[in-house]
């Protein structure tokens, strides 16, 4: 792990489908598949999850609530898409990482916050023990995590809803109030304001 986060990755990955960056989109004669969900599934997290959808919205309004403090925590190198689809095996045992598009900069949990989001049906273990062995892989390899840990974890699963909130709001009630718990308690935690109604 390198010195502090740069400020400026999560702002942009959580940009990327962001419900004002889709509606630009809306408008050409093939609407990307991807893009044609977002756009049917920040409405629908609005309905399903008032409090997850108003606290990405926090976070499309203004990122600085997550980028100002994970710019002051520990950084490293990260792949920026890391699910099951990009990752193989090499016969000597290594794991193969593809699809290098997305990498720079940035908080180890959110390469963690992103494997949890986008590869719920075939995780080998509950969440929460996934994130247990990622953070006791960090801690075996010398890397102290109880300064910072759980301020960058949460402030991850609240950047990684801002970006796939939509996901989440077009799939199971189980996934949705895993993320919608966890989200909740991290604000909390994190005393990054909830809206009156959603209290």
């Amino acid at each position: 792990m390198g010195g502090p986060a740069r400020p400026d990755y999560h702002g942009a990955a959580d940009a990327l489908l962001a419900p004002d960056n889709v509606a630009a989109e809306l408008d050409a004669a093939e609407v990307p598949g991807p893009l044609a969900a977002a756009a049917a599934g920040w409405p629908a997290l609005a309905e399903r999850s008032p409090l997850l959808s108003a606290i990405t919205r926090s976070v499309h309004d203004d990122p600085a609530i997550l980028t100002s403090r994970l710019s002051g925590l520990p950084g490293t190198f990260l792949h920026g898409d890391w699910k099951m689809g990009n990752l193989g095996s090499h016969p000597d045992g290594r794991t193969v990482l593809l699809d290098w598009t997305l990498p720079g900069a940035g908080p180890a949990c959110w390469d963690l916050c992103w494997y949890l989001a986008l590869n719920r049906a075939r995780l080998p273990e509950q969440k929460q023990a996934a994130i247990a062995r990622f953070r006791a892989a960090l801690e075996g390899h010398g890397i102290a995590t109880a300064a910072w840990w759980q301020e960058q974890l949460d402030l991850c699963l609240i950047g990684i809803m801002a970006t796939f909130g939509w996901e989440k709001a077009l799939g199971d009630a189980g996934e949705l109030a895993w993320w919608e718990a966890r989200v909740a308690d991290a604000a909390t935690r994190q005393r990054i304001p909830l809206p009156r109604a959603c209290r």
